[in-house]
Protein backbone atom coordinates (compact mmCIF):
# COMPACT_ATOMS: atom_id res chain seq x y z
CA UNK A 1 0.00 0.00 0.00
CA UNK A 2 1.22 3.49 -0.92
CA UNK A 3 0.50 6.58 1.15
CA UNK A 4 1.74 10.16 1.40
CA UNK A 5 2.27 12.64 4.18
CA UNK A 6 2.75 16.40 4.22
CA UNK A 7 6.05 17.66 5.60
CA UNK A 8 8.08 20.84 5.76
CA UNK A 9 10.42 21.81 2.94
CA UNK A 10 14.08 21.03 3.53
CA UNK A 11 16.15 24.20 3.84
CA UNK A 12 19.76 24.98 3.13
CA UNK A 13 20.47 24.17 6.79
CA UNK A 14 19.97 20.46 6.13
CA UNK A 15 23.18 18.53 6.67
CA UNK A 16 22.21 15.08 5.48
CA UNK A 17 20.80 14.08 2.13
CA UNK A 18 19.51 10.96 0.47
CA UNK A 19 22.62 9.76 -1.38
CA UNK A 20 22.39 10.38 -5.09
CA UNK A 21 25.57 8.99 -6.61
CA UNK A 22 25.51 11.19 -9.72
CA UNK A 23 25.21 14.41 -7.72
CA UNK A 24 27.97 16.04 -5.74
CA UNK A 25 27.49 17.40 -2.23
CA UNK A 26 28.07 20.90 -3.67
CA UNK A 27 25.28 20.37 -6.20
CA UNK A 28 22.94 19.14 -3.46
CA UNK A 29 23.72 22.18 -1.31
CA UNK A 30 23.11 24.49 -4.30
CA UNK A 31 19.80 22.70 -4.94
CA UNK A 32 18.70 23.03 -1.29
CA UNK A 33 19.51 26.76 -1.30
CA UNK A 34 17.61 27.25 -4.58
CA UNK A 35 14.57 25.43 -3.13
CA UNK A 36 14.72 27.63 -0.03
CA UNK A 37 14.82 30.86 -2.08
CA UNK A 38 11.94 29.72 -4.30
CA UNK A 39 9.91 28.71 -1.23
CA UNK A 40 10.43 32.19 0.26
CA UNK A 41 9.51 33.79 -3.10
CA UNK A 42 6.23 31.86 -3.29
CA UNK A 43 5.42 32.53 0.37
CA UNK A 44 5.91 36.27 -0.25
CA UNK A 45 3.05 35.95 -2.77
CA UNK A 46 0.81 34.35 -0.14
CA UNK A 47 1.33 30.72 -1.14
CA UNK A 48 1.57 27.92 1.40
CA UNK A 49 4.56 25.72 0.56
CA UNK A 50 5.11 22.24 1.92
CA UNK A 51 6.71 19.03 0.79
CA UNK A 52 5.39 15.51 0.50
CA UNK A 53 6.81 12.20 1.59
CA UNK A 54 5.68 9.20 -0.43
CA UNK A 55 5.79 5.86 1.35
CA UNK A 56 5.86 2.92 -1.04
CA UNK A 57 5.26 -0.68 0.01
CA UNK A 58 8.57 -2.48 0.38
CA UNK A 59 10.70 0.69 0.07
CA UNK A 60 13.25 1.35 2.79
CA UNK A 61 12.98 5.14 2.64
CA UNK A 62 10.14 7.40 1.50
CA UNK A 63 10.42 9.42 -1.69
CA UNK A 64 10.59 13.14 -0.93
CA UNK A 65 9.06 15.81 -3.14
CA UNK A 66 11.15 19.02 -3.09
CA UNK A 67 8.19 21.43 -3.04
CA UNK A 68 4.43 21.18 -3.02
CA UNK A 69 2.57 24.46 -3.42
CA UNK A 70 -0.64 23.73 -1.53
CA UNK A 71 -2.15 26.98 -2.85
CA UNK A 72 -1.88 26.01 -6.54
CA UNK A 73 -1.50 22.24 -5.99
CA UNK A 74 1.77 22.20 -7.93
CA UNK A 75 4.43 19.53 -7.51
CA UNK A 76 7.93 20.88 -8.07
CA UNK A 77 11.26 19.07 -8.42
CA UNK A 78 14.47 21.10 -8.19
CA UNK A 79 17.94 20.52 -9.57
CA UNK A 80 21.15 22.38 -8.80
CA UNK A 81 22.28 22.49 -12.44
CA UNK A 82 20.74 22.70 -15.90
CA UNK A 83 22.65 19.88 -17.57
CA UNK A 84 20.68 17.50 -19.78
CA UNK A 85 21.34 14.69 -17.29
CA UNK A 86 19.92 16.70 -14.38
CA UNK A 87 16.86 17.93 -16.30
CA UNK A 88 16.09 14.39 -17.45
CA UNK A 89 16.57 13.16 -13.89
CA UNK A 90 14.09 15.83 -12.68
CA UNK A 91 11.59 14.79 -15.38
CA UNK A 92 11.72 11.18 -14.23
CA UNK A 93 11.30 12.14 -10.60
CA UNK A 94 8.42 14.58 -11.11
CA UNK A 95 6.51 12.15 -13.33
CA UNK A 96 7.06 9.39 -10.77
CA UNK A 97 5.94 11.59 -7.84
CA UNK A 98 2.95 12.78 -9.85
CA UNK A 99 1.64 9.20 -9.94
CA UNK A 100 1.39 9.20 -6.15
CA UNK A 101 0.55 12.79 -5.13
CA UNK A 102 -2.62 14.50 -6.30
CA UNK A 103 -1.72 17.69 -8.13
CA UNK A 104 -2.96 20.15 -10.73
CA UNK A 105 0.39 21.05 -12.29
CA UNK A 106 4.03 19.94 -12.41
CA UNK A 107 7.17 22.05 -12.56
CA UNK A 108 10.94 21.72 -12.56
CA UNK A 109 12.96 24.38 -10.72
CA UNK A 110 16.43 25.20 -12.08
CA UNK A 111 19.15 27.72 -11.15
CA UNK A 112 19.26 29.29 -14.64
CA UNK A 113 17.35 29.01 -17.90
CA UNK A 114 18.24 25.69 -19.54
CA UNK A 115 18.96 25.18 -23.24
CA UNK A 116 15.92 25.73 -25.51
CA UNK A 117 15.80 22.03 -26.32
CA UNK A 118 15.42 21.17 -22.62
CA UNK A 119 12.73 23.85 -22.18
CA UNK A 120 10.88 22.24 -25.10
CA UNK A 121 11.30 18.80 -23.53
CA UNK A 122 9.62 20.03 -20.33
CA UNK A 123 6.90 21.92 -22.21
CA UNK A 124 6.08 18.92 -24.38
CA UNK A 125 5.67 16.74 -21.31
CA UNK A 126 3.29 19.21 -19.67
CA UNK A 127 5.87 20.40 -17.12
CA UNK A 128 6.47 24.10 -16.40
CA UNK A 129 10.09 25.29 -16.40
CA UNK A 130 10.85 27.61 -13.47
CA UNK A 131 14.29 29.19 -13.21
CA UNK A 132 16.06 31.88 -11.26
CA UNK A 133 16.81 34.76 -13.63
CA UNK A 134 18.41 36.90 -10.91
CA UNK A 135 18.87 36.07 -7.24
CA UNK A 136 15.41 35.71 -5.70
CA UNK A 137 13.70 36.52 -9.02
CA UNK A 138 12.06 33.56 -10.73
CA UNK A 139 10.69 33.18 -14.25
CA UNK A 140 8.25 30.55 -15.41
CA UNK A 141 7.79 29.04 -18.85
CA UNK A 142 4.44 27.31 -19.10
CA UNK A 143 4.07 23.92 -20.80
CA UNK A 144 2.44 23.63 -24.19
CA UNK A 145 -1.33 23.63 -24.08
CA UNK A 146 -2.48 20.67 -26.20
CA UNK A 147 -5.93 22.27 -26.48
CA UNK A 148 -4.74 25.64 -27.83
Amino acid sequence: ETWTEESDVEGSHVTSFERKPIESVTSLRREAELVWRYKKHLESQGHEIKSRKIYLAGAVQPLRVDLFDTTTEELCEAKGSTTRVQVRYAVGQILDYGRHVEHRTLSVLLPTRPADDLVELLQGLGIACVYESKRNLFKRIEPYNPWA
